[in-house]
């Protein structure tokens, strides 16, 4: 993978379909509206089997204000935002004993346009996220979902995130689950 200091001119990976998709951070151009919109298509199995995640239902002004604590990346075919994640800053992770760790940052707002999926764009998306997040110094990469989601359980765990609590937030409806990565040599406080 090439350097993150590429990532604000634009990386281009071809994807599993042979189609070029352009990976860059998010820029001041990008339709807030439209990204809401790809989360809502893209978590709505998740809330068709009940489970309540914020970004299934979110208006655009907490997709804003998610992506204001940290590094959007966002993946686009022909100017179109096919996918998306937001990196949050260690400062801004918290709300858990391992969230409130210094050397823990946090992704979320993880998505890809449902046609997409299996393409290897999420894939691409997550590595991205991971080699910014050890730029920027992190120690621990950290994300949370639903201990009901076996699917997105088993993704995180293939690409090497372990389990290392559970937390209960107040707005949506199941228990989640605490994933986390070593992204440096140190070994994390305990």
């Amino acid at each position: 993978m090439r350097r993150v200091e590429s990532l604000p001119s634009g990386l281009v990976r071809t994807d599993r379909r042979g189609v070029d998709i352009l990976y860059r951070f998010l820029s001041p151009t990008d339709d807030i509206d439209i990204i809401t919109d790809l989360l809502h298509r893209a978590y709505a199995p998740l809330a068709e089997a009940g489970l309540r995640y914020v970004a299934s239902h979110q208006r655009p002004e907490v997709t804003r204000r998610r992506m204001a604590k940290g590094d959007t990346i966002v993946a686009v075919v022909e100017d179109r935002v096919v996918g998306v994640v937001t990196l949050a800053r260690t400062s801004a992770t918290e709300g858990s004993p391992f969230y409130d760790r210094a050397d823990v940052a946090s992704f979320g707002q993880f998505a890809v346009e449902p046609a997409l999926q299996g393409a290897g764009i999420g894939s691409t998306l997550l590595a991205l996220v991971e080699e910014v997040a050890l730029a920027q110094g992190v120690a621990e990469l950290a994300l949370d979902t639903s201990e009901h989601a076996e699917h997105l359980v088993r993704f995180y765990a293939s690409r090497g995130y372990r389990l290392v609590e559970f937390a209960r937030w107040p707005d949506v409806n199941y228990r989640s689950m605490i994933f986390a990565k070593r992204l440096s040599g140190r070994v994390p406080p305990r």
